[in-house]
């Protein structure tokens, strides 16, 4: 009995693993440098634009299509334009109008796509003095919402996501402040 529980115990935490290991992600990148904003990007607003990447990590899963959709704050930003980086597949054009404050990437076709790859960079004119952020949308009772599929195997996968990109106003500055003029170390 004991080896039983124990068995199916063990094979359970295995399952967990495994699936949490193959969960994709989402994020964008304000930066440039590939990886998730930590932290809020500071400068003269409003009437600013910004560039974002969009990038997603599949883990191990091989698609074949995508959707990545990113959220504005209405009345903060606009939309001004965007372009496809990834490649190999058929991109649709990036949508502007199946929600007012979202933007959506998307493509089929891939030759079973995975790892760590850039879809597109996204362009926003900052309009708002105050703080403005733009994520991307996984919530699945929200659509529509981030995703990847492999038609052939007939499976998706639901993206996960780190936080998105903000920038905030701080006056009069002209570049973002570094971590030590933010401790009060450098002045």
């Amino acid at each position: 009995m004991h080896r039983t529980l124990l068995t199916l115990l063990i094979a359970a935490v295995v399952a967990s693993l495994a699936a949490g290991a193959s969960a994709g992600q989402i994020w964008t990148d304000g930066n440039g440098d590939g990886l998730p904003d930590a932290v809020s990007f500071y400068g003269d607003l409003p009437s600013t634009n910004v560039s974002v990447d969009v990038w997603i990590d599949t883990q191990s899963y091989a698609f074949t299509y995508f959707q990545g959709w990113i959220e504005r704050q209405p009345g903060c930003m606009t939309f001004v334009g965007g372009s496809y980086d990834i490649s190999g597949g058929t991109n649709v054009p990036i949508d502007t109008f199946t929600h007012p404050a979202r933007v959506g990437l998307g493509g089929t076709g891939y030759q079973d796509r995975h790892g760590v790859i850039l879809l597109g960079r996204l362009t926003y004119h900052l309009e708002s003095i105050s703080s403005c952020c733009v994520v991307p949308i996984i919530d699945l009772g929200n659509p529509p919402y981030s995703i990847l599929g492999n038609n052939p195997q007939g499976t998706y996968l639901t993206l996960k996501s780190y936080s998105g990109s903000c920038w905030e106003n701080d006056g009069d500055a002209t570049e973002r402040k570094s971590w030590g003029a933010i401790k009060g170390i450098y002045r």
